[in-house]
């Protein structure tokens, strides 16, 4: 039977897995104000590239380290 792993060993999991990684994150917005939730995502997450931002009627999806969600 195999012991649980260390406290440890679970954040260099985490860290290894999820902060260091790239995630997409997706914002809703009502029809039309899409570019106004584009620029403010790229003032509160400078790592959110301009090239990221996808704009579509009523969504802004990007892609940003898990860290940007502390920040939105």
């Amino acid at each position: 039977m195999r012991s649980p792993p260390s406290r440890a060993a679970l954040l260099r999991a985490v860290k290894r897995h999820v902060w260091n990684d790239r995630w997409t994150f997706r914002g809703a917005c009502a029809l039309g104000l899409e570019s106004l939730l584009a620029e403010e995502i790229g003032e509160i997450v400078p790592e959110a590239e301009r090239s990221e931002l996808h704009v579509d009627p009523g969504v802004v999806t990007w892609q940003a380290p898990f860290d940007a969600v502390y920040a939105l």
